[in-house]
C-alpha cells in the first residue's frame, strides 16, 4: 500500500498540476464559459426560463391544467395592460399612427409593416431594451402556452415517426401517466448537456497529462533497470496500475466538483429533483423515467468510465514512451480518438429517444455499454502490459 500511495504522489506532481490548471482556465473561457455566463442565451429564450422558473417554484415538479391556464391568462393580461400604458408613452408609435397594442398588431400582422416607415424602428422599440423586452414577454407567454397545448400532439406524432418497441411503449406510458405535464425546462438541460460534453472532454484530456509521465519519467531516467533485479521491482507495475487508477478516480472527483461548483451560478440545479420529460417544447423523451438529478448521476458514472479508461491508455502510453517528448507526441491521437468517444457518446442525447446510437442499434442503454466495454479492454490490456513485464528484459 505504501509503495501504490508514493506513487499516487509522484503522478499528482506539482508542476503537472499547474499545467492541467492552465489547460483548465483556458478550456474553460474557451468553451465552457459561454454556458456559465450565458444561460438563458439572449430573447426571448431568458423570458421563457424566467416563466418556467416561475412555474416551477410555485407549482412544482408538475403542473396542472387548473395551475397553468390561470398564471398564463393573467400575465398575459398584465402583460397587455402594460403595453397599453408603453405605447402611447413613447412618441416613436404615434409617428406611425400607432396609438394602442391593438394597433401595433394590427400592423405588425399586415402587409402594411414593410409599407410604413419608421414601423420596425417603433417594433424595435417594442421588443427592445426601452421596455423592458416587452415583446419577448409577450412572447415567451405565448411560446409556454403553445408548448403546454401541444404537448401530448407532439408525443403522439412521434408514434407515426420510425420508433423502435421501446420507444413506442415509452410514449404510450408517457402519455398514459401524463408524465409530459412535467415542469422541466428543456433549455436547462440541453445547456447542461454541452457544459457537460465540453468538460468530458477536458477531463480526458487532462487525465491523459496527468497520467503518462509516471512510467516514462522512470523509464527515461533508467529505473526501470534497477526494477527487473528483483522481484518485487518486476511486480511493480500492477502496482502502477492500482496508482492510475486510484488517481484518475480523485482526479475526477475533484473536477467534478470544482466545475459542478461553477455551473450552479447558473441556477439550473433547482430542477435535479424534476422529472426529464415535461410539456416545454424540446425536452427530451427519456427511455427511463428518470429525474433530472438521475440523469446527470449517470452522466457522472459516464464521465467516471471515460477518465479511467483515458488513465489506462495514458497507462500504455507511458509504458511504451522512452521519454516525454515520445509520450507527448502519441498522446495527440489518443486524445482524438476519445474526444469522438466523448462526444459521440453524449452530444447525441444519451438514453432518450434522440440518442443516435441508440436510433441506429435500438438497444437501451447502449452508451452505457459502449462505456463499459471500451473500460474493460483498457484494463485488460492494462493488466496485459502490466503481467508481460515480469518476464521482460531490461531494454
Amino acid at each position: 500500500m505504501n509503495i501504490i500511495l508514493h506513487e499516487v504522489r509522484k503522478i499528482f506532481n506539482l508542476k503537472i498540476l499547474a499545467v492541467i490548471a492552465a489547460l483548465c482556465a483556458l478550456w474553460y473561457f474557451m468553451f465552457l464559459e459561454f454556458n456559465v455566463r450565458h444561460y438563458p442565451n439572449g430573447h426571448p429564450a431568458t423570458e421563457i426560463a424566467d416563466l418556467m422558473i416561475e412555474l416551477a417554484e410555485r407549482y412544482g415538479r408538475t403542473i396542472t391544467p387548473g395551475e397553468i391556464e390561470p398564471f398564463l391568462d393573467d400575465r398575459r393580461a398584465a402583460l397587455e395592460i402594460e403595453a397599453e400604458e408603453y405605447i402611447p408613452s413613447n412618441p416613436v408609435f404615434a409617428e406611425v399612427g400607432i396609438h394602442n397594442y391593438s394597433d401595433f398588431l394590427d400592423i405588425w400582422q399586415s402587409e402594411l409593416a414593410d409599407e410604413i416607415e419608421g414601423f420596425w424602428w417603433a417594433h424595435w422599440q417594442f421588443f427592445g431594451y426601452d421596455s423592458d423586452w416587452l415583446g419577448h414577454r409577450i412572447q415567451a407567454v405565448d411560446f409556454v402556452q403553445g408548448s403546454w397545448y401541444g404537448a401530448a400532439y407532439r408525443l403522439e406524432r412521434e408514434l407515426g415517426q420510425p420508433v423502435s418497441n421501446r420507444g413506442r411503449q415509452r410514449i404510450a406510458e408517457i402519455l398514459e401517466t401524463d408524465e409530459y405535464r412535467g415542469a422541466m425546462d428543456s433549455g436547462a438541460f440541453s445547456n447542461t448537456m454541452a457544459y457537460f460534453t465540453n468538460f468530458a472532454v477536458l477531463l480526458v484530456l487532462s487525465t491523459l497529462l496527468l497520467i503518462s509521465p509516471l512510467i516514462t519519467t522512470d523509464r527515461a531516467r533508467n529505473i526501470h533497470h534497477l526494477q527487473y533485479t528483483s522481484k518485487l521491482g518486476r511486480r511493480i507495475m500492477l502496482r502502477q496500475l492500482a496508482a492510475v487508477l486510484l488517481s484518475s478516480a480523485l482526479f475526477t472527483t475533484a473536477m467534478l466538483l470544482i466545475f459542478a461548483a461553477i455551473y450552479s451560478s447558473t441556477g439550473v440545479f433547482m430542477y435535479l429533483g424534476h422529472g426529464l420529460v415535461s410539456f416545454h417544447m424540446g425536452s427530451p423523451i427519456t427511455l427511463l423515467r428518470i429525474t433530472f438529478g438521475g440523469y446527470m448521476a449517470i452522466m457522472v458514472a459516464i464521465a467516471y468510465a471515460l477518465s479511467l479508461s483515458a488513465s489506462l491508455v495514458a497507462f500504455g502510453i507511458s509504458r511504451f514512451s522512452r521519454n516525454l517528448m515520445t509520450a507527448s507526441i502519441k498522446i495527440i491521437p489518443a486524445f482524438i480518438a476519445l474526444r469522438f468517444l466523448c462526444v459521440g457518446i453524449l452530444r447525441s442525447t444519451p438514453f432518450t429517444l434522440w440518442s443516435g446510437l441508440y436510433r441506429r442499434t435500438h438497444i437501451a442503454g447502449i452508451e452505457a455499454i459502449v462505456c463499459i466495454v471500451f473500460l474493460l479492454f483498457t484494463l485488460a490490456a492494462a493488466l496485459w502490459v502490466s503481467r508481460r513485464e515480469k518476464g521482460s528484459e531490461a531494454v
